[in-house]
């Protein structure tokens, strides 16, 4: 049975995710903190590792044996300080993936968001064009996957 780690398991996706893939016979592994709220989770086989995607040493214990990680996890919210987004959407996107390659983790697969292509829009392609609106979530997701491809592009991940 192959180990998939997902980051902010326990939000919406992330649970959706998780019966998913259980249902397609992994071992599924969930980075939470203490405080998570399990709600979503009830009654699904579900190892569980206590971290934060900004310890990096946290998430160098999640990712050992790992064949898939999916980072789900994020600071999402109309308000609040842009340090405190940059920190985990940015910072915190590059300590998973630098944690998959020092354990040779398969694939990491990235949840980002439309957000990063404005407002208003539709019929947004992927290779549209990445906008700055201003608001700490989308701006600092626009840059955590910008830095993830130069990051991909660099070892491989």
């Amino acid at each position: 049975m192959k180990k998939c780690l997902i980051t902010g398991i326990n939000g919406f996706i992330g649970s959706n995710l998780a019966k998913r893939l259980i249902e397609e016979g992994f071992e599924v592994h969930g980075l939470i903190r203490k405080t998570s709220d399990l709600k979503f989770l009830k009654d699904l086989d579900i190892k569980y590792h206590y971290g934060d995607i900004t310890n990096f040493e946290s998430l160098k214990e999640a990712t050992i044996g790992c064949y898939r990680v999916f980072h789900v996890a994020a600071l999402a919210s109309d308000w609040g300080e842009y340090d405190t987004f940059y920190k985990i959407n940015v910072e915190g996107t590059l300590n998973v993936a630098k944690a998959c390659v020092e354990n040779n983790v398969d694939r990491l697969v990235y949840i980002s968001t439309v957000a990063m292509y404005g407002f208003g829009r539709l019929d947004v392609k992927e290779s549209d064009e990445k906008v700055i609106t201003g608001f700490p979530y989308n701006d600092t997701k626009k840059i955590a996957e910008e830095k993830l491809i130069e990051f991909s592009i660099k070892t491989g991940l």
